[in-house]
């Protein structure tokens, strides 16, 4: 039996409460010090989300003022 490989996933998966049960949503986190804000999607990222559409979501971490 060949190994199993690792899927390659790069984002969060989390829920939201949909009007009869959770929906699943993919979560890719960015966060960046550049101001004007700007950050990078690799190919594989933005093929994901254009196959997984709405149920796909960036979340863009503006890191410019410090923590």
């Amino acid at each position: 039996m060949p190994p199993r490989s690792k899927p390659n996933f790069s984002y969060i998966l989390s829920y939201d409460a949909g009007e009869e049960e959770p929906v699943a949503r993919l979560i890719e986190v960015k966060s960046t010090i550049a101001s004007p804000l700007r950050f990078f999607v690799t190919r594989n990222e933005w093929d994901t989300c254009q196959n997984m559409g709405v149920a796909y979501r960036f979340h863009v971490w503006d890191l410019s003022g410090g923590l």
